[in-house]
Formats: C-alpha cells, structure tokens, sequence
C-alpha cells in the first residue's frame, strides 16, 4: 500500500492529524500550481488554503488507487480557475 493511501486511509478512520502530513507533503506542488495560474503570492496563499480544505472535505471522493499528487493538482487548477473569474 501506498504511503499516501496510508495517510488517507488514517484521516478517513478519524485521525485528522494525519491530514496535516498529507498537506506538509504536498503544499509545494499545489504552491506551483496556484501561484503560477494567479501570478499573485498573496491570493495565491488564500487559495492554496481553501484547495487543502477542499481536499479535506472532499477525501472521501479520492480513489485510493490513483495518484493523489494529481488529484490535488485537479483540486488546486478548479480552485484556481474559481478564483479567477
């Protein structure tokens, strides 16, 4: 199993601690994302917090056997895209 799936797996059991492991793992890739559409570091730290919010509540909708780095970046691009219009 997957160390992520592991992590997921531990958030969906109620150990939300584990949510902040997944988010120290992957704040860089969904920073580049964010801040690359907005070209804006200030809006772009407001949205790369609501993309981690969405991916909390959303984690039941994360099918373990994908790659969870992209679908976060799928979460960050929609968010993204949210905020720009």
């Amino acid at each position: 199993m997957d160390d992520v799936d592991h992590l997921v797996r531990r958030v969906r059991a109620g150990e939300t601690e584990a949510f902040a492991e997944i988010v120290r793992r992957f704040e860089r890739p969904v920073w580049r994302v964010v801040a690359a559409m907005l070209q804006d570091f200030g809006a772009a730290a407001d949205v790369m917090q609501q993309v981690f919010v969405d991916a909390y509540t959303r984690l039941h909708q994360y099918r373990l056997d994908g790659s969870f780095e992209g679908w976060v970046k799928a979460i960050a691009r929609n968010r993204t895209r949210m905020e720009l219009r």
